[in-house]
Parts: structure tokens; C-alpha cells; sequence
């Protein structure tokens, strides 16, 4: 009994690490759709707006369903967090919180608008983006910044902390102006803003992009068309479970000899 336990307290440190991992890697919904198709999902996580043709965007279970969760009036801003293609139409997952109540569910992406931020600058600028090869001494001193959407936004994102072990500049990007901006992440990358590297702590940088208009949503990722696609495992998960397999099997096979191994006796 004491051996078995043994065994087990060593395999579950063994896969603490990994399973924590992996939670602080994606979030994903508790959606029967998703499950399914989760390996050809795409991670939008975008702001929109409801545009419906009728007043209202209806929110459905799946794609395709005939009976809606519930309806959603045209002007709410909403929180796109997956999109896939299912018989050649776009549709995202959102989570929506409407009298009180949380629903769930797909909603047909060519009846919302998409708002302007860091992954539309990026789409229309990632040609001007270089790898930043400074030190940004300048938050050095006094361990804090002005972070923004994006380069040239009209309004400042906020007025944060920094915390130099961790984060890295992904990219950096001049304006203009010759004022050099890095996009920053957290050391999960979970967290995406743009400092301005020349002046990290004016709240006053002119609006030089400023925020358009919601807009019609193009999409720049490759989908797969979900009717035609087989179902599969999710390539992370496969890999991780792999991973969690070899480290089970091998820390199994130690404690086996470990726990087997005859006591060396010497001889007089």
C-alpha cells in the first residue's frame, strides 16, 4: 500500500507541472461544437459589433442549427473568442451576458463588425515591423509606461507597471515621426500592447491612426470548411498527452526498479 502510494504522489508531481502548463497555454469553451472541431478552430479573440440584417443576430448552439439560444440587438458589443468556416459561412463563439444571464453560443460573423485594434494594425503595418535590439532603458528608471492599442491610437490603453523579468518586445515599429514603438507581451504571452520605446511615459503622443469606424470583418487566417473536414485530435493536445504519456511511463519504470532492487549485502 505504501509503495503504491508512493507511486502515485511521484507521478502527479511529475505531471503538476504540465497540466499547469497547459492550462495557462489556451482557454477553451464548454461548447459540444468546439470539442469537436477544436483542432480546426481559429482564436479570434476580437471585439465586435452586432450588425444584424433584421435588428438582431441570433445565437445558436452550432453553426447551422435551426433553433436559437437567444437573440442579440444590433449596436451590443460583443466578444468574438473562435471563428470557424461551416458550409462556406464564417461563424464565431462568444459569450454573452444579456438580463442577468450568461449565454453561449455561434453567431453568423458576416452580421457583426469588427473593431480597430492591435491585430488589425498588425495586419495592415507587418511589413514596417523589425526585431527590437535595445534595452528599453528608458522604463529602466522609472518602472513604468504608457501602454497603447496601437501606435498612433487616440486614446492610451493604460498607465501600468513594469515588470522587466517578464516581458519581451515581440517587434518594434517606427512612426512617421521617427518614434520607435514595441509591441509587448507577458511572459505567458496572454497580454498584447504597444509602448511607445522613445517616450514611454507621455500620456499626449498625437493621434496619428486613430480609430475608424467598426467595420465589415475580412478574415487573414486560413479556415477549413468544417463540413468537409475530418475530425481529429487537437495537435497541442496530442502533443502534450504524448508528453505526459512519456514522462508517466519512464517515472513508472524508475520507481519499478527502484522499489525491485534487492539490497546489496556484504560479504564477511
Amino acid at each position: 500500500m505504501v509503495k503504491r502510494g508512493f507511486l502515485a504522489l511521484m507521478i502527479c508531481l511529475f505531471l503538476a507541472p504540465f497540466t499547469i502548463a497547459y492550462a495557462d497555454l489556451i482557454w477553451e469553451p464548454e461548447n459540444n461544437f468546439y470539442q469537436e472541431h477544436k483542432s480546426n478552430m481559429v482564436a479570434l479573440d476580437r471585439s465586435f459589433t452586432v450588425n444584424g440584417t433584421n435588428g438582431t443576430v441570433a445565437v445558436k448552439e452550432k453553426p447551422g442549427a435551426k433553433q436559437d439560444v437567444t437573440s442579440i440587438k444590433n449596436g451590443t458589443v460583443i466578444y468574438i473568442h473562435y471563428s470557424c468556416l461551416y458550409g462556406g459561412e464564417y461563424w464565431g463563439y462568444t459569450e454573452y451576458y444579456g438580463d442577468s444571464v450568461r449565454y453561449s453560443g455561434w453567431v453568423k460573423l458576416d452580421q457583426m463588425l469588427v473593431h480597430y485594434d492591435y491585430k488589425a494594425f498588425a495586419e495592415q503595418h507587418r511589413n514596417e515591423f523589425y526585431e527590437y535590439k535595445g534595452a528599453y532603458s528608458e522604463m529602466k528608471d522609472p518602472l513604468s509606461c504608457v501602454t497603447w492599442d496601437w501606435p498612433g491610437a487616440d486614446h492610451l490603453k493604460s498607465v501600468t507597471e513594469v515588470y522587466l523579468d517578464h516581458f519581451s518586445i515581440v517587434h518594434a515599429y517606427k512612426d512617421k515621426d521617427g518614434r520607435e514603438w514595441g509591441f509587448i507581451t507577458d511572459y505567458k504571452g496572454s497580454i498584447g500592447f504597444w509602448v511607445c520605446l522613445s517616450d514611454p511615459l507621455n500620456q499626449s503622443i498625437p493621434a496619428f491612426n486613430p480609430e475608424p469606424e467598426p467595420y465589415l470583418w475580412v478574415s487573414m487566417t486560413t479556415h477549413v470548411d468544417l463540413i468537409d473536414s475530418d475530425k481529429g485530435s487537437d495537435p497541442p493536445i496530442v502533443a502534450i498527452s504524448a508528453m505526459v504519456a512519456f514522462v508517466v511511463a519512464g517515472t513508472a519504470a524508475l520507481i519499478r526498479v527502484f522499489w525491485k532492487r534487492k539490497p546489496q549485502v556484504n560479504s564477511l
